[in-house]
């Protein structure tokens, strides 16, 4: 990490703005179906950035996971309730925008969100000693989601 004050201060910012938005806590993280999951799209970030709400909320994921990168163990255990609930709204959104447009994930695609999900559901119970390569594991399936989706809703439009 470069300024460990700084970006102790960003954290405690997003997780406040987080807190402040959300109506679910932690526990509604890996169920996308619970109340606090579309607080991330009223968050002001998280607006019609180029076309659809998860477009956004692609663009907010990734710059987590950049700041997310090379932090120790420790780190990432205090920042894991945010991402879950982050990682969680997305995927809701992606699903809830094909529903829209009467698009259906393929195999893949189905593959790659149960993984997440799983992902999220077993997140609390990795040790902070396992979590740097888990999440570099899990880095990589949301990116091939964000990808996937936007190659979908790049066919649709």
């Amino acid at each position: 990490m470069r300024d460990g004050h700084g970006h102790r201060r960003w954290l405690i910012a997003v997780l406040l703005a987080t807190a402040a938005c959300s109506g679910g806590g932690p526990k509604d993280a890996a169920r996308p179906d619970s109340a606090g999951s579309s607080a991330m799209a009223s968050m002001p970030g998280m607006a019609h950035t180029s076309g659809t709400a998860s477009e956004g909320m692609m663009t907010e994921m990734r710059a987590h996971m950049q700041g997310m990168a090379g932090a120790g163990g420790d780190s990432l255990r205090r920042m894991m309730p945010m991402h879950r609930q982050m990682a969680a709204n997305m995927v809701q959104q992606m699903e809830a925008e094909m529903r829209q447009m009467n698009m259906k994930g393929d195999s893949t695609w189905s593959a790659l969100t149960d993984s997440v999900r799983q992902d999220l559901t077993r997140m609390p119970d990795v040790t902070a000693q396992e979590l740097p390569g888990f999440m570099e594991v899990h880095r990589a399936r949301l990116q091939r989601l964000m990808q996937q989706h936007g190659a979908m809703m790049g066919k649709a439009h």
